[in-house]
């Protein structure tokens, strides 16, 4: 506490705020009740080593209610993955107050330039929301005499970010309230690495709850470096569930999710589309290119119902990512302008960067294995006391929802302190309206649960959960 005491008067002079002009909801069709006082604003927070020294400049966005008194108020800390991706998914398509128009229908094609639309609900209602954009990713970045090397690993990336949000709580009198991490992809990851770093540093960060989406915390890659038998197992409910979407199971139950589960018990194998050959299981990333090679198409890996044309000419190819990537690239500047009155970095005046694959190509690996991470998150979780919700979609090819039960069982948490949940869609799920209302609804139940006296529950359910 004195620790950040300290850092709060060192570098309260830093803050760089735009309020939030209630009028653009009007503007946008969003009514606001009366008396209404969220902000969201922006502010530079410095990025520096264990020594103090500068790494870079974080841009940080935020949605707070100013003048709450409630000491039980949780703010919420976003993360994306990637790694090399900022937090525009998260805001576009979950917490922010204006997000991307999407089609639900995976047969409806992407729109290049979605419609921007009121948030039609209100999570300042609940939590206070802090999104964070590591170094070379949306607007923060690196210093230019800082060599990549320094902060492209787990645990440097999770330390220096770890130090900006405790300084930020710090800057905001939030310090002693509950904290919620979330991260999406890779973002569980670095969730995890945050969430250890303060209890290692003694940070004095009252962590009370970690939201893991499409987490890649356990998955099927790590997993097959060391037992691909169990590797491909997890990924059978995936590939279930996509051959049940597709058509390709005969004599089968239809429905995707109860393919899943039947996969996911062991209870059925689905022989014509799981194994290649007739005897040898493949992997979700190679069913993706084999499922309807007989129609001339391959399979999206981010959301393997959807399809394209299979290009002879390309090692790689995802029919899913690419046309996200371009819609979010149209939607993102649009947002920052509207609601902060950006269009450049505030740093070096250089463009807002949605996703940088070469930050991806440059990342060092994680030690420690395929269970190194999830027996740190154990740790973090039981020393903490803090509450685990995980949530994925069914047609995730880099996640899993077969990846979350392993994970669940791995961690062997108490009875009420850790739920799963799963979703019709694919790695970013929330990007759906039907699945973004639910996958709220479920989210807000879990912060209420965190007050005192509130009870949970541990859940795996049989099938998505419904609103």
């Amino acid at each position: 506490m004195l620790r950040l005491a300290r850092m709060k008067a060192a570098h309260g002079t830093a803050r760089r705020r735009i309020p939030l002009v209630l009028l653009m909801f009007a503007m946008l069709g969003a009514a606001l009740p009366a008396g209404r006082t969220d902000r969201l604003s922006w502010e530079m927070l410095p990025a520096q080593d264990s020594q103090g020294r500068t790494l870079g400049t974080l841009v940080v966005s935020s949605i707070l209610r100013s003048g709450s008194s409630d000491a039980q108020r949780p703010t919420l800390i976003v993360f994306n993955g990637g790694p090399g991706a900022s937090s525009a998914w998260l805001q576009l398509g979950l917490l922010g107050p204006l997000q991307a128009d999407l089609p639900a229908d995976p047969a409806v094609p992407i729109p290049s330039v979605p419609r921007l639309r009121a948030a039609p609900g209100r999570i300042g209602d609940l939590a206070d929301v802090l999104f964070v954009d590591p170094l070379d990713t949306g607007f923060s970045r690196r210093a230019a005499n800082v060599d990549a090397k320094r902060v492209r690993t787990l645990d440097a990336d999770g330390d220096y970010l770890a130090r900006a949000i405790a300084l930020w709580l710090a800057r905001h009198d939030r310090v002693g309230q509950p904290v919620v991490l979330v991260g999406e992809s890779y973002g569980a990851e670095r969730a995890v690495a945050v969430a250890d770093a303060w209890q290692r540093t003694g940070a004095g960060i009252h962590l009370a709850g970690l939201v893991l989406i499409s987490q890649t915390v356990l998955n099927e890659f790590a997993l097959s470096q060391e037992d691909r038998a169990l590797a491909l197992v997890t990924g059978l409910p995936t590939l279930a569930a996509t051959a049940c979407y597709h058509r390709l199971v005969d004599g089968a139950a239809r429905d995707p999710d109860a393919c899943a589960e039947q996969a996911a018990a062991l209870d059925t194998l689905v022989t014509q589309p799981v194994f290649a050959g007739g005897s040898q299981p493949i992997s979700r990333n190679a069913y993706r290119m084999v499922a309807l090679q007989d129609r001339q198409r391959a399979l999206g890996m981010y959301d393997s119902r959807r399809t394209a044309p299979v290009d002879p000419g390309r090692s790689w190819q995802d029919p899913s990512l690419a046309p996200l990537l371009q819609a979010m690239s149209h939607a993102m500047p649009r947002y920052n302008r509207a609601l902060l009155g950006l269009t450049r970095s505030p740093v070096d005046g250089s463009a807002y960067v949605l996703y940088d694959p070469l930050i991806r190509a440059t990342w060092q690996p994680t030690p420690g294995g395929a269970y190194g991470l999830a027996d740190r998150l154990g740790t973090v979780l039981r020393t903490s006391g803090a509450r685990l919700l995980v949530a994925g979609g069914l047609f995730d090819c880099v996640g899993s929802v077969g990846a979350d039960r392993l994970l669940l069982s791995r961690l062997g948490l108490p009875p009420g302190t850790a739920s799963a949940v799963r979703y019709p869609g694919g790695h970013m799920f929330y990007l759906d309206p039907q699945n973004r209302a639910r996958f709220r609804a479920r989210l807000e139940r879990f912060l209420r649960d965190l007050a005192p006296g509130r009870p949970s529950r541990t859940d795996l359910p049989a099938s998505p959960e419904k609103a």
